[in-house]
C-alpha cells in the first residue's frame, strides 16, 4: 500500500526549519506507513449521492480506522470511497505564507468514470487519463432517444460539428508529420479553439450515444484518439450578503505532455490548455496518443464568502459525459405556453417530424418524460454560478418548493410527439429562469454510462400573472388543442372541474352544429357538392378550432398593459371585493365614443356568458381569438349556415385580434397551439395566405361580443 505524497510550498525559514529538526527525530522512529496521518486534513463531503474512481488512492477507514468524530472540515477530498488526498495546515501560518494548496498525486479518471470531490479554494488537483483508458474499448451502446435525427439536433450536433472533426484529424496529421514529440496527436491551435469555444458550451456537445462512429476509423489510423473532458460544479462556497460581489469561477487545465503531469496556474503555459468554466460548466476536447493530464484550480475566495466546491470532472473517449447546450430564445428547445400566477405550461417543439403510423413516432410517444424543466426565481443566488452545470442545479432544484408534472403529448405546431411540463407552485407577479435538462443520456445515467452526467440548455425566462382569475388547462377531451389561461375564480373551480366545465361546454355546442353539417351533401358528385375547394371535413375542423377559441377565452391580468388585450367583464367587482373606482372609468375610455368601459357591451361582459354566470372570475382581460380563424369559417363552411366576420370599425377590433402585434415574443391573439416565439413568420404567412380573396360579410357574428 503506497500513501498518497503530500506537498507544500513553505518558504525556508528559519522558524520552518527548527520545527523540522524538531519533529524529525519523531517522524524517523516510527516505522509505520501511517506516519503521515497527522499531517492530513480530514473535511468530510456533505454529500455521498455519486461514486467516484479512486483507484490507487488509500480509503478513508483504513488510514484513520473509522469515521467516529470526523467532523465538517476534517477531510479534504473525500467521497464514497473515501480516498483522501493532502492539504497542507500549519497552525500559526495563514494561506498567503502557505500559498496555493496542491497535490502530486493524481486522481485517476476511468472511461466515462467522474471523479466527484470537494476542493478548497485557492488550491489545485490533478486527473490522470491514462494510456490504457484512452485505448481501451469504445463503451457499448446504451438504449437512447429513438431517432439519431432528433437526437444529434437536440445537442447542435450539424454537419458543421463534423466538419470541425475532419478538421482535427487533418491537424492531428500534421502533427504527427512535424515530429512532436511531447504533444504529438494534439493540435495546440485545435485545443485552444476547443477550449474558446467549449467554454461557450459549443463545442463537443454532440449527442450520438456511441459516440463518434463515423470518426472513430481515421481517428485510430492516425494513431491518436478524441479525448473528451468536461466538468461540472455541484456545490459553491456561499454568502450572506446579497451585496456580495459574484464568485469567481474554476479553471480547467490540460496537457498531454510527459513533461507536464500537473496542469495548472503554475505551470508552463506553452505545455498546457485552459478552460474557464462558465456557470459551473467547462467542457475541452483534445486529441491525444498517450496519457492526458488535468488540473483543476479554484481562486481565493472575495470577502464574505465561505465554504468549499464540490465537482464531477469526467474524461471520455466516446462523447462529453457533460452536456451545456446554447440556444437563442428564438430557437428555443423548450418554449412557454402559458402560465398564471402559480403555475406555468411548456412544450418541447417537434421531438420528430415521423408521422403517426411510423414507429418512430411511437417510440416517442412510450419514452416516457426524458426531459425536465427545473425553475428558479430570477433573484434567487442559489444557482448563481451553476447555470450550466447539471448537477448544480439538480442539487437546488431539490431545495426549491415547486413541482413538477410532466408527459408527452401531439398537442400544438403539426400535431407531432413533445413533452410538456405543468410547474406548480410559484409565487405570482415573479420572473423565473426554466432550465430544461435530462437525466444522463435520458435512459441511463452516471458513473459507466456515455452521456451519464446529464444535459442543460439555455433557460427559458417567463413570468406569472398577478390577479389570480386566470388559470392554466390543458389536455381536455373535447377541445383538445386548448393549453392556455382561462378566466377563472378558485373559491368556485379547481383546474379539473374548470376544465371539464369550458370542455363539456364547447363539446355540447358543437353537437348541434354536427346535426345541420349532417344535412348537407357531403359525398355528393362534383357538381352537386357546395365548394369545390373545400369539403364538409374542411368545415367541421375550422369550425371546432373557431368554437374552441372563441368559447374557451384566452385569459390575461386585467392590469396588464398590452394595447392588444380586451378589457372583459370591468363592472364586475374582482375577486377580492373591490371594484374599479371612478379614477379607473375615466382612464378607461373607449377612444371612438369616449364613453367609458362600462358603458360598452365587449367590455363590460364576457364573451361567453357561462363565464359571468358560473365562473364570476371578475374583471380580466382577453388575448382576442385570430382573425383568421373566422375567416377560415366562413370559407369552409357552406353559405347556408350564415356564418359571417364582422368588418373593421364595426366590431372586428373588439372581436378578433391579428397576428401581427409587436413581435414573434408576444402572443397577440389567440390559436390553438400557440406558444411563445413561435407565433409569427412562416405560420402567420400561411394562414394570411389561406384568408386571401376571402370577402368579409357585415353581419351578426358568432361568438362576437
Amino acid at each position: 500500500m503506497q500513501l498518497m505524497p503530500s506537498t507544500s510550498r513553505l518558504t525556508a525559514t528559519t522558524t520552518l526549519v527548527a520545527s523540522a529538526l524538531f519533529v524529525a527525530p519523531y517522524l524517523s522512529s516510527t516505522s509505520s506507513p501511517y506516519a503521515y496521518a497527522a499531517e492530513i486534513d480530514s473535511p468530510s463531503s456533505a454529500d455521498h449521492n455519486h461514486h467516484r474512481l479512486g483507484q490507487g488512492a488509500l480509503p478513508h477507514t483504513e488510514l484513520f480506522g473509522g469515521e467516529e468524530g470526523e467532523e465538517e472540515g476534517d477531510l479534504a477530498r473525500r467521497g464514497d470511497e473515501g480516498y483522501v488526498s493532502y492539504e497542507p495546515e500549519f497552525w500559526g501560518l495563514g494561506r498567503d505564507l502557505i500559498g496555493r494548496a496542491t497535490t502530486d498525486a493524481l486522481v485517476e479518471l476511468g472511461n466515462n468514470r467522474p471523479a466527484y470531490d470537494t476542493i478548497s479554494a485557492n488550491s489545485s488537483l490533478f486527473f490522470h487519463f491514462k494510456n490504457s483508458s484512452l485505448w481501451g474499448n469504445y463503451s457499448a451502446a446504451t438504449p437512447g432517444l429513438p431517432s439519431i435525427v432528433d437526437k444529434r439536433s437536440l445537442a447542435d450536433q450539424d454537419e458543421g460539428y463534423k466538419t470541425e472533426l475532419k478538421k482535427r484529424a487533418l491537424d492531428a496529421r500534421k502533427d504527427k508529420d512535424d515530429g512532436d514529440e511531447d504533444q504529438k496527436g494534439s493540435s495546440k491551435e485545435d485545443d485552444d479553439k476547443d477550449g474558446e469555444g467549449d467554454e461557450e458550451g459549443k463545442k463537443g456537445n454532440g449527442n450520438d450515444q456511441t459516440g463518434d462512429g463515423d470518426d472513430d476509423g481515421e481517428q485510430e489510423s492516425l494513431g491518436s484518439r478524441l479525448v473528451y473532458i468536461t466538468v461540472n460544479v455541484c456545490r459553491q462556497p456561499t454568502s450572506n450578503n446579497t451585496a456580495a460581489a459574484d464568485l469567481p469561477q474554476l479553471t480547467m487545465y490540460i496537457s498531454t505532455s510527459s513533461k507536464n503531469k500537473n496542469p495548472g496556474p503554475d505551470s508552463n503555459a506553452g505545455e498546457q490548455a485552459t478552460a474557464t468554466l462558465t456557470g459551473g460548466f467547462a467542457s475541452y476536447t483534445t486529441r491525444a496518443n498517450s496519457d492526458v493530464y488535468v488540473g483543476l484550480s479554484t481562486p481565493e475566495l472575495p470577502q464574505n464568502y465561505s465554504g468549499h466546491w464540490t465537482y464531477e470532472l469526467a474524461a471520455s473517449i466516446d462523447q462529453s459525459f457533460h452536456r451545456f447546450n446554447e440556444r437563442d430564445p428564438t430557437n428555443a428547445f423548450v418554449y412557454l405556453v402559458d402560465s398564471d400566477t402559480t403555475s406555468a405550461l411548456f412544450t418541447t417543439d417537434n421531438l420528430t417530424q415521423a408521422n403517426a403510423d411510423d414507429p418512430v413516432y411511437q417510440e416517442w410517444m412510450k419514452t416516457g418524460t426524458p426531459f425536465q424543466v427545473y425553475a428558479y426565481n430570477t433573484n434567487s443566488t442559489v444557482i448563481k454560478g451553476l447555470e450550466r452545470s447539471f448537477c448544480g442545479l439538480q442539487r437546488a432544484w431539490a431545495d426549491q418548493p415547486t413541482s413538477l408534472s410532466n408527459g408527452m403529448t401531439t398537442r400544438g405546431s403539426g400535431n407531432k410527439p413533445k413533452e410538456q411540463f405543468y410547474l406548480m407552485g410559484l409565487n405570482g407577479s415573479t420572473e423565473y429562469f426554466g432550465y430544461p435538462v435530462m437525466y444522463g443520456n435520458s435512459t441511463a445515467t452516471g458513473p459507466g454510462v456515455v452521456g451519464g452526467g446529464g444535459q442543460v440548455w439555455s433557460p427559458v425566462t417567463f413570468r406569472t400573472k398577478r390577479d389570480h382569475n386566470c388559470q392554466v388547462i390543458f389536455d381536455l377531451d373535447f377541445c383538445s388543442e386548448v393549453a392556455y389561461a382561462v378566466p377563472s375564480n378558485p373559491s368556485r373551480y379547481n383546474m379539473n372541474s374548470l376544465r371539464t366545465l369550458y370542455d363539456d361546454n364547447a363539446a355540447e355546442l358543437y353537437q348541434n352544429f354536427n346535426y345541420s353539417l349532417q344535412q348537407i351533401p357531403c359525398n355528393t358528385t362534383t357538381t352537386a357538392q357546395y365548394s369545390l375547394a373545400r369539403t364538409c371535413d374542411d368545415c367541421a375542423r375550422d369550425y371546432k378550432n373557431w368554437l374552441c377559441a372563441v368559447t374557451i377565452p384566452r385569459c390575461d391580468d386585467f392590469s396588464s398593459p398590452h394595447t392588444w388585450l380586451q378589457p372583459r367583464n370591468v363592472g364586475a367587482p374582482f375577486l377580492d371585493g373591490h371594484t374599479l373606482d371612478d379614477a379607473d372609468w375615466s382612464r378607461d375610455r373607449d377612444p371612438d365614443t369616449n364613453a367609458t368601459l362600462t358603458d360598452r357591451l365587449y367590455a363590460n361582459s364576457s364573451r361567453n356568458s357561462l363565464i359571468d354566470d358560473k365562473v364570476q372570475p371578475g374583471p380580466y382581460k382577453e388575448v382576442l381569438p385570430c382573425e383568421d380563424l373566422c375567416y377560415s369559417l366562413v370559407q369552409s363552411c357552406p353559405a347556408q349556415f350564415g356564418f359571417a366576420c364582422p368588418s373593421r370599425g364595426r366590431g372586428l377590433e373588439h372581436s378578433y385580434g391579428n397576428r401581427d402585434g409587436i413581435g414573434s415574443s408576444n402572443i397577440t391573439c389567440s390559436y390553438l397551439g400557440a406558444f411563445y416565439y413561435v407565433n409569427a413568420a412562416g405560420a402567420v404567412a400561411a394562414r394570411r395566405a389561406l384568408v386571401l380573396g376571402v370577402a368579409l360579410v357585415v353581419g351578426v357574428v358568432l361568438g362576437a361580443a
